[in-house]
């Protein structure tokens, strides 16, 4: 029982902090200069919870994206974001600047914690040229 406890006290340790609005991401990333992480996804979507239960729980990728990132998770079915950010397919993973225009086209699907790093470093390197 107590070890169960400190497992499910260890998976909340390691979740991301969601921002919820699009409008409150990008002031946070205004004021902390960072760029957003933009996860739209869809609810019964199985890829979409494969990407938040297993790549986006990895305990470093976690952390950076926490560190480095504003992040922000929408549903496509809420329709409360700008309508250049409407993805084809679920999950999408989008970067932004600070403004909230989109740094690269969308990434599209479950992304494995490998692919997500080149990704996250390729933001890193063009967020810092701006």
């Amino acid at each position: 029982m107590r070890l169960l406890l400190l497992w499910t006290l260890a998976l909340q340790l390691m979740a991301i902090e969601w921002e919820a609005s699009y409008t409150r991401a990008k002031e946070k990333a205004a004021q902390q200069n960072k760029p957003i992480f933009f996860l739209l996804s869809q609810r019964q979507c199985g890829w979409c919870d494969y990407y938040q239960e297993h790549t986006l729980r990895d305990p470093q990728l976690s952390e950076y994206l926490e560190k480095h990132f504003i992040c922000l998770k929408l549903y496509s079915e809420d329709e409360a974001y700008p309508p250049a950010l409407t993805a084809d397919a679920s999950p999408a993973t989008w970067f932004l600047d600070t403004k909230g225009k989109p740094m690269f086209q969308a990434s599209y699907g479950a992304l494995k914690v490998k692919a997500l790093k080149r990704y996250l470093h390729a933001v890193e390197v063009k967020f810092a040229g701006n």
